[in-house]
């Protein structure tokens, strides 16, 4: 159930903290899919940080494509009622997923960004669920600059060296990091089953880890009613394959599943 303050403090900041959001049961069986994916990273993970087999901080695309954990997870239904609610969509079709792992002694930053300039796609009802997999304190997990949601998209750039992405014709975010006392910026304590659920286009980034501990962490992207495939200019990143995509539709097939109300 999404309770009214809930709803509140997401259309208002962005995002929202909501503990346990799937039972200890399931966030066991996520962590252990976890280390099997690191130990088993395809080529096209992504490394950070850090080497491929002692990878300091690592991303990974699309694993529930990969692992079956992942998978049932996604269709399970809890996650996409939760999105429905909260975008406030009759539906929730799920976008894709991303595994995104930090390892004590991490020092580099994910840099300040809005998640839908990355991808070609259109529409206020999209969130990311951010799931957390291990104990993080605030000083370690993921940063949002409030209210950031309505600013407007800005260009992104890619996580591996900061340079901008081409061609897309949008300006560059403000130098968050350099002047934080400007922003409203907040940063939850987490327990593992607690997820952060926040607007597509609010501003976020993350520190390291540090000494903190590990910090694992499953997102999924999810789609409402009103999203749609957009054909935008310029360099993005997802969706990486468009077949069957028409620019002003909605996004279908069994690539992009419906896990919540009808189509």
């Amino acid at each position: 159930m999404v309770y009214d303050e809930m709803l509140r403090k997401y259309r208002a900041d962005g995002v929202v903290h909501v503990p346990q959001v799937l039972p200890p049961e399931w966030v066991a069986r996520l962590a252990a899919a976890t280390d099997v994916a690191l130990a088993s990273s395809p080529d096209d993970a992504e490394i950070y940080e850090g080497t491929r087999s002692a990878p300091l901080s690592y991303g990974e695309l699309q694993v529930w494509k990969r692992l079956e954990a992942f998978r049932e997870a996604v269709h399970e239904g809890r996650l996409a009622r939760i999105a429905a609610g909260l975008m406030g969509s009759a539906s929730a079709r799920f976008y894709y997923d991303q595994l995104l792992v930090k390892e004590p002694g991490s020092v580099r930053r994910t840099p300040w960004h809005q998640d839908i300039p990355y991808w070609k796609v259109a529409g206020d009802q999209i969130c990311s669920i951010w799931l957390a997999l291990d104990p993080i304190p605030g000083r370690a997990a993921l940063e949002f600059v409030l209210g950031s949601h309505i600013w407007g998209e800005h260009n992104p750039q890619h996580f591996m060296d900061a340079s901008p992405y081409a061609g897309t014709g949008l300006a560059a975010l403000p130098d968050i990091e350099s002047d934080r006392a400007a922003y409203d910026i907040l940063a939850y304590d987490l327990a593992p089953g607690d997820a952060l659920i926040f607007h597509g286009a609010i501003v976020h980034g993350a520190p390291p880890a540090d000494q903190s501990g590990r910090r694992r962490a499953w997102s999924t992207r999810w789609l409402g009613d009103d999203a749609v495939f957009a054909d935008k200019p310029g360099e993005r990143a997802f969706p990486a394959d468009e077949t069957g995509l028409v620019h002003g539709q909605a996004y279908a097939g069994p690539d992009y599943p419906l896990i919540h109300g009808r189509a």
